[in-house]
């Protein structure tokens, strides 16, 4: 039997609005990076993406809606890409040190990170994005706490929970992104190293992980 036309229709019209949405956060993340929380606004968003105020309309209503999807955007794609890392290394030994560099080189030193430091440090003036921020960094501990505990767990003499060692590693990158301007590359490495050192103490990979985790679920506008 073949499918509906009204189905037909549907599809064309839902991929075209999942291509839009990607659109609008790609821009968003991008004006966060490059042009910081402040000078980011529903008019700088559709000027990058190429599209018109009632295009975005269609989607998004506020800058807060937007931020927030944004914001689930760079939560999943850095938990799905530093799931394909660790699962990837064969060696448990190296998947300590996988996650601190994975973390650095291809989420906060890129501008995906950058936007996610930006919205850190703007929602201390910013009540409305503080709300939205702190929505997200709980939803950040919930859904990384499984795969945290499935990967690693705490060494025999540390007294720390797993995930709490996590949230203060991504604290570490935080910082780091923030500093990194005024570090040379040698300087870097040594600051990736003694994160590196630190965590080791408290955090070990598990032995015979060849699943991935459960998959997160989005956050909640």
């Amino acid at each position: 039997m073949s499918e509906p036309i009204s189905a037909v229709k549907r599809r064309p019209q839902e991929d075209r609005r999942k291509t839009m949405r990607k659109r609008l956060i790609t821009a968003t993340i991008e004006s966060l990076a490059l042009e910081g929380y402040s000078a980011t606004t529903l008019r700088t968003i559709v000027l990058r993406a190429g599209v018109s105020r009632g295009a975005l309309g269609h989607h998004y209503s506020t800058k807060n809606e937007i931020i927030l999807d944004a914001a689930n955007d760079l939560l999943t794609r850095a938990y799905r890409r530093l799931g394909d890392v660790l699962l990837g290394i064969a060696d448990e030994d190296d998947r300590l040190r996988a996650l601190v560099i994975t973390l650095w080189d291809e989420i906060f030193s890129q501008p995906a990170g950058s936007a996610f430091v930006e919205l850190v440090v703007a929602s201390r003036h910013e009540p409305t994005l503080s709300n939205t921020f702190r929505t997200m960094y709980s939803h950040l501990t919930k859904v990384t706490e499984e795969p945290v505990n499935h990967y690693f767990e705490k060494r025999e003499a540390s007294n720390e929970a797993p995930i709490d060692v996590f949230l203060t590693l991504i604290n570490l990158m935080i910082g780091l992104n923030v500093t990194n301007a005024l570090a040379s590359p040698n300087n870097l490495q040594a600051e990736l190293d003694n994160i590196y050192r630190m965590i080791s103490q408290h955090l070990k990979a598990r032995r015979g992980v060849t699943t991935p985790p459960t998959p997160p679920k989005p956050l909640s506008p």
